[in-house]
């Protein structure tokens, strides 16, 4: 049967609206036309990406919902998967600088994506000033953890030169998708499995089981997380109201200085509250310390992130282009 989304990232679907889109992205520059070893030229990537797409299947899935919300909605392969809609090519327009590049970046990533379809989308864009192309991918926050989990356009990215064979693949063909009745019939046997499988602990072990019961249940539907969700942000420079519009920006990090940060903050004394840990492609590159709530009471650090790979568009100091060096 189909995997059901966990609570957490169900309530990612139910969250999302027109103008707070609830997706994740990537933007990567490259020095130069990448190009696949003995597939030169966009049309090159396109392929590669098609024959690597079984190395991350969820890409080939769609979210469908379960009748009158009875359970959470449920992953199941898109018979109608189509390459090409989410494999796009897009030119910038002249001169092909920073402005351009960031002004398109921008317009893409303020479109929700196709709730009917797999939850992601990848763009090449050519035309950037020096004969650059940059890779810009958006996957939805219910697919992926933003940070840690594989983005669609890494299944490019090889160690050597001359790439990497990844073997051959079965033919995609997806099994028919589930009816109404279906969906709703499964939430119905997972129930009564469940209660039967609490009853039966019970009659066991009468005074084990219901804690049990009650600390599974608790890691199933993730209520720390959830519980996060409805915390109020803290005050800050990114907690404001926003509109559908977005503007991006690129700002190069030293990767030492990253470094320094996590060695300075990635790992706190015994006692006190551990702070986010950073991620190894990123950096959360504004921390602070707010004021004391009272007389002997610790400050708190609110911590607020713009996790960016070391590779995407990092541009040395003194010069103007995106993807002219390495952080």
């Amino acid at each position: 049967m189909p995997q059901r989304l966990s609570a957490l990232d169900a309530a990612f679907l139910n969250f999302e609206q027109q103008d707070a889109p609830m997706h994740v992205a990537g933007l990567y520059i490259f020095s130069g036309k990448p190009e696949v070893a003995g597939r030169p030229g966009v049309p090159g990537i396109f392929r590669t990406v098609e024959e690597r797409l079984h190395l991350v299947p969820r890409y080939r899935q769609k979210v469908r919902t379960v009748p009158f919300g009875l359970g959470h909605p449920v992953w199941v392969d898109d018979p109608d998967f189509d390459l090409g809609y989410h494999l796009r090519r897009v030119a910038l327009p002249k001169p092909g600088g920073r402005a351009e590049l960031l002004e398109v970046v921008a317009r893409l990533h303020a479109r929700p994506l196709d709730r009917s379809r797999p939850l992601w989308e990848m763009y090449i864009i050519e035309g950037l000033r020096g004969d650059k192309v940059a890779v810009y991918a958006k996957t939805h926050h219910a697919m992926v953890d933003g940070i840690s989990a594989v983005d669609i356009a890494t299944i490019l990215l090889d160690f050597e030169p001359e790439g990497r064979s990844v073997g051959d693949s079965d033919p995609y063909r997806p099994p028919p998708e589930p009816s109404q009745l279906e969906l709703v019939g499964e939430v119905a046997r997972e129930a009564v499995s469940a209660v039967a499988g609490a009853a039966a602990g019970l009659v066991k072990q009468p005074v084990a089981m219901p804690m049990g019961v009650a600390s599974r249940a608790l890691r199933a539907t993730q209520l720390r997380e959830l519980t996060g969700l409805f915390r109020p942000a803290p005050s800050g420079p990114l907690n404001v109201k926003v509109r559908g519009a977005r503007r991006i920006t690129l700002a190069p990090v030293p990767l030492n200085r990253v470094k320094a940060i996590k060695n300075a903050l990635g790992a706190p004394r015994r006692g006190h509250r551990p702070l986010p840990p950073l991620p190894r492609d990123g950096a959360r590159v504004a921390a602070r310390r707010d004021r004391q709530d009272g007389p002997g009471q610790p400050r708190r650090w609110h911590v607020h992130g713009a996790a960016g790979g070391p590779h995407a568009g990092a541009t040395p100091a003194g010069r103007g282009e995106p993807g002219d060096g390495r952080p």
